[in-house]
Order: C-alpha cells, then structure tokens, then sequence
C-alpha cells in the first residue's frame, strides 16, 4: 500500500502551460528568480530499473512525463518532449512516468509504484538540458502475485472450457525478456483458449492497485477478474478487451496497466480473487497466437 498522494481517478489534459503554474505557485522570494526566456528540459524517454526478482522485470509503456521544479507541478507532458521552465538558478527537478491506464488516452494518470526520477541542477535561461530519467519501483510497492514463465511449474493453467493450453515458449525471436514466455497458439481445430490463475490472490480495496501485463498478438485478448465472495458465491466482471499488438506497429509487444481498483471496490464483500484470460480466432482466420510475459499484481 503506498502512503504517498493518489490521483485516484485522475483525467487530465498534456501539456499543461508552465506559465500559469509558476506564477500562481512562486513564494516571495522566488521572484527574482523568475525568468522572461525559458530553460527547456528534454525528455525523450522514461526508463524503468529496479530489483526483478521483487518486483519483476522493469518493462514499461510510460506514456508522460509529469515534470516538477522545487516540488511544483510544472505540468504532464507526452513523451518525447522539451518542457519549458521560467525558472532559473540552482533547483531539484523531479520527473514522474505517467501512463494510460487500461489502456486508454483520456485516462492518464502519474503510476505512483514508480518512484520518481530526482535531479539537482542549475538553470540558466535559453539552455536546453537533456535529461534521461530512469525510475523504479518505489519500496512501499507490493506484488502479491507475478508471473514471468521463467520457472518449469508456471501459476497458470487452462480451464476445462480451453480447447488448448498456455505452454512455455523459447524462442529468442519473440521473447520480450528472459528466456521464455506465455504462449497460446490458436488453430481451427482448436480456436479458443481460456486460461486462469491457479491461486487464489489476496487484493487489498480501496487502495489503488493494478494488474500489469505484457503481450503480443495477432488477435484479441479479453481479461476478466472473478471474485469470490464471503458467502460463498462468485462474481466475474470483464476488465478490459485488449487489441492485437502486432495490428499497431512496432515490435509488437505493448504493455498495458489494466485499472483493478474501481472493480475491487464495486465488490466489497469479496475475499480474493482470480484473473482470467480468455482469446478466440475470428471467423474466417487459420490461426492466431497470444504471447504474454511479466505479468504481475500491484498495490
């Protein structure tokens, strides 16, 4: 659970003008430091680091930056960027990563397990500086559950409704990280595949929490979370349709923050859960293939 400050259902506008925020926010004795051309901090990319055997591997899709001098908001901006200060003299610029959460543009929120990049440096009007920013998860992060089909016996497995398994798969070719990953392969003689965790995950309410997954594809993933409640009943709720990768350009592999507290506390009474995946091939297609890795649990 972290202690730090939420933006819990968070909707906000790119680029947010420097302008405003420093002048509203400026104390008395910053003024002389204000100044009439910009610094601009350039930020191409967002990187992530950081212990994998606690927390996974550091994969990312980070979205925005959301830049702060001296613990003052300046604004989010989409990367790649140059973000304009009219500040100048000696400062701490701190850059969090922002992301899309579930994937969707106009929900784009600061990930808060993502302890921030922080640097102390000197402006001076007019300059550019590059900065390269590396995070990593923040030590109050938890991960009660991740899979990363390194190890022989996986925390996944195929219900009886699945016309075909999830194996490990070795093939440098298409592995993200590691040696291995998740692989379902679709066929006409077996078109369908609904896999599910094997345990039972404890995820706190009424916290934030995610569920990261990173995937590759050439059809539609749909996940869903069952709860199972104090009474004995289960609810399963559809979190999210995820659409083919490989259709969106690039290597193919994304990765996608799938949002899991609004629906953890539209189920109050439930005591944990399982995560389920379900693809199918489209009519008309021969086959069809879902490859997943490092999927993981984060509150």
């Amino acid at each position: 659970m972290l202690h730090s400050k939420r933006f819990k259902y968070t909707h906000l506008f790119l680029g947010i003008l420097a302008i405003s925020l420093l002048t509203i926010g400026c104390k008395k004795g910053d003024v002389g430091d204000l100044s009439d051309r910009p610094v601009y901090l350039k930020i191409d990319d967002i990187m992530v680091s950081g212990n994998s055997q606690v927390y996974g591997e550091g994969t990312d899709q980070i979205t925005d930056a959301w830049v702060y001098v001296d613990d003052k908001q300046i604004g989010v901006f989409e990367l790649p960027c140059e973000v304009p200060v009219l500040l100048s003299g000696s400062r701490n610029i701190k850059v969090f990563g922002g992301i899309k959460q579930s994937g969707i543009t106009s929900q784009r929120s600061q990930y808060m397990f993502y302890s921030p990049y922080s640097l102390d440096t000197l402006l001076t009007e007019e300059e550019t500086i590059q900065l390269n920013p590396v995070v990593a998860y923040s030590s109050t992060t938890q991960v009660p559950w991740k899979e990363d089909f390194e190890d022989v016996s996986t925390l996944l497995d195929s219900t009886t409704n699945s016309r075909v398994a999830i194996v490990r798969l070795k093939d440098p070719s298409i592995v993200r990280t590691g040696l291995y990953v998740g692989a379902i392969n679709l066929t006409t003689e077996t078109p369908s595949a609904q896999i599910y965790t094997v345990d039972k995950i404890d995820i706190p309410k009424f916290v934030e929490s995610y569920m990261e997954i990173d995937y590759k594809s050439n059809v539609t993933i749909k996940v869903l979370i069952t709860a199972y409640l104090r009474t004995g009943l289960v609810r399963s709720v559809e979190l999210i349709n995820i659409k083919a990768s490989d259709d969106l350009g690039g290597n193919g592999w994304k990765k996608m923050y799938i949002f899991l507290a609004p629906i953890l506390e539209s189920v109050p009474d439930a005591v944990d859960y399982r995560i389920f995946i379900e693809t199918a091939l489209p009519i008309g297609r021969q086959s069809g293939y879902v490859y997943i890795d490092n999927m993981k649990i984060v509150h």
